[in-house]
């Protein structure tokens, strides 16, 4: 998805009804739960990472993309997995932040999911951005983008470091530096955490720290929390 028009679309209600419904099957799949029990993420967690993954389903259902609806908006399992999996791999922060901005979104009547490829398509082809965004985003105060930056340069560290350890993995993400048409995955990342409050971005500043610390790498560990996902989604109801 290159592009996308920050508006809802009109068939809202009954799009979300089918939407959620076929997401809740990923998260009653036996294998799923599982792998959440082993990795200790049952009780609180999952029901926080099935509030944010439904809602975010729910939003990226409503993107107008301009040149028609794109394939991967009907593609629920490589959605569940990648969002499931970055959910997993970064520290709960991430999630904290992101089911509080979602649902601040919701009462609101924000698509965030719109407002983040609205920002990449600014970074990665901002001419169509000026011609085809309509609405002004929220630009970020020079604190909060301090923060950002902040994290941005964290995981700069950590995407170098990933690419050194899963070398063939890493080519198959998105690429370190956003092109034309191609953004990068750390703009990608930070695009989606804007619409957090600061407390949220200071937790996960601090987490990031704490978690790079121990060893841990959050990119690496997503790549391999994807294939653990993917694996346990394999015998998947069917849609």
């Amino acid at each position: 998805m290159t592009a996308a028009v920050m508006q809802n679309s009109d068939k809202h209600n009954e799009a979300c009804s089918v939407c959620r419904c076929g997401m809740h099957d990923y998260f009653a799949l036996p294998e799923v739960i599982a792998l959440l029990d082993e990795l200790g993420k049952s009780g609180s967690f999952y029901v926080l990472l099935k509030k944010a993954v439904l809602l975010e389903w729910e939003q990226f259902d409503l993107v107008k993309h301009i040149d028609g609806r794109a394939a991967c908006q009907d593609d629920a399992r490589s959605f569940f997995v990648h969002r499931t999996a970055q959910y997993l791999a970064f520290p709960e922060a991430l999630l904290n932040g992101a089911v509080y901005a979602l649902e601040h979104a919701q009462q609101e009547g924000k698509n965030l999911i719109a407002e983040k490829y609205a920002r990449m398509m600014r970074l990665s082809n901002p001419e169509e951005y000026r011609h085809l965004v309509k609405n002004n985003l929220e630009q970020p105060s020079p604190v909060k983008q301090q923060v950002l930056d902040e994290i941005y340069q964290i995981l700069a560290d950590q995407l170098i470091l990933a690419g050194q350890v899963l070398p063939v993995t890493h080519q198959h993400a998105r690429p370190d530096t956003t092109l034309t048409d191609h953004i990068s995955s750390l703009d990608y990342f930070v695009a989606e955490l804007v619409p957090f409050r600061l407390a949220a971005l200071f937790d996960l500043v601090a987490a990031l720290t704490d978690m790079t610390k121990q060893g841990h790498n959050p990119i690496v560990r997503t790549y391999v929390f994807t294939l653990r996902v993917m694996q346990a989604v394999k015998g998947e109801v069917e849609q």
